[in-house]
């Protein structure tokens, strides 16, 4: 089976080299996709070194900052056109810990998306504030409700995915979110294909270093897609 986790990165080269060192250490038959759009930060040149020196870490190189979606969109692209049977997606911030891969992994047998999930039973967060914690279980709150979706966590950006719901997100619907929603989106997806969702506790930590890219411009914007979205689905 042909395993690629996938990592989007912007402006991450104080954490990327000890994540990719920390996945290649505990996943040795896993690929490592890293997709970066044009870091100022030279994230990008320190991944490609790698990639001239191991073959399993991957490099794919976009001109220029296009939100999250996009890159994710062209990292599913990637493991279609290469033909993996199972994506793995997280952060490169490390609050989303390579830990909970082996978990994942296993659960894409048993569901076409596998979601790690802060609010079932055994999920959190560490050191966060109340404020933080309601405003998140919110935001999935609402996003299920008014999409239809029983997922408790549909914002979470910790999830894999099968060859099949892969290759349905690139021939077929192609998601539209430029930004955070994608992951809203991709689980709305799912449930249009009446695909296994699946939703395994997961405890999300802090950023270990580098600054958080979800602003508030960035959060205005994924309240715009999410009113595209509901609109999509009732017209």
């Amino acid at each position: 089976m042909k395993t690629l986790i996938l990592i989007p990165t912007y402006n991450e080269k104080d954490n990327i080299l000890l994540l990719i060192s920390d996945i290649r250490a505990s996943y040795p038959d896993c690929d490592i996709l890293v997709v970066d759009d044009s870091s100022p930060d030279g994230t990008y040149q320190l991944v490609e070194k790698l990639s001239l020196k191991d073959s399993n870490i991957k490099l794919l190189l976009r001109e220029k900052k296009e939100g999250l979606g996009a890159a994710l969109f062209s990292g599913y692209r990637y493991a279609f056109l290469n033909n993996y049977d199972k994506v793995v997606q997280l952060d490169a911030d490390y609050s989303h810990p390579v830990s909970y891969i082996s978990a994942i992994l296993p659960a894409l047998d048993r569901a076409s998306l596998v979601i790690c999930s802060r609010n079932v039973s055994g999920g959190g967060t560490e050191n966060w504030a109340m404020f933080r914690i309601i405003l998140s279980r919110l935001a999935g709150f609402t996003a299920s409700s008014l999409l239809g979706l029983k997922a408790k966590d549909p914002t979470s950006g910790f999830r894999g995915f099968s060859k099949g719901l892969i290759t349905c997100l690139v021939t077929e619907y192609k998601p539209v979110s430029k930004g955070y929603l994608i992951q809203v989106e991709t689980t709305l997806i799912a449930k249009t294909l009446k695909c296994g969702v699946l939703e395994i506790p997961f405890i999300y930590r802090e950023r270990q270093s580098g600054a958080s890219k979800l602003g508030t411009v960035e959060t205005f914007k994924s309240g715009l897609a999410l009113a595209r979205l509901i609109f999509k689905r009732y017209n």
